[in-house]
């Protein structure tokens, strides 16, 4: 005759089922809401950086703007020699990738 004791020793194959269906359905329910916010954040990284390849465009040699460090080179020019800095000073404050 089995004994209590011997038949809480036995493994319960229901509650191993029941724990591991449970583990794998977190399991699940996790890997999704991270993949659904790696996905947002991949999506605001590559809109960051298409908002900035716009703003790097708009410096290329086609634009009106002048870049800052020309600016500020000029500013300089003009407070400490008390001259206007020559177009050829100023093209080589440009960027040379534009």
């Amino acid at each position: 005759m089995i004994t209590h004791r011997e038949r809480t020793d036995a493994p319960d194959i229901f509650k191993g089922m029941i724990a591991g269906v449970a583990g794998g359905l977190l399991a699940s329910l996790v890997m999704e809401q991270f993949q659904a916010l790696w996905s947002k954040a991949a999506e605001e990284i590559k809109r960051e950086q298409s908002s900035a390849d716009k703003r790097k465009s708009a410096w290329g040699k086609g634009s009106t703007k002048t870049p800052a460090t020309v600016n500020a080179a000029e500013a300089i020019s003009e407070k400490v020699i008390g001259k206007k800095l020559p177009k050829k000073r100023k093209e080589l404050g440009r960027d040379p990738r534009d």
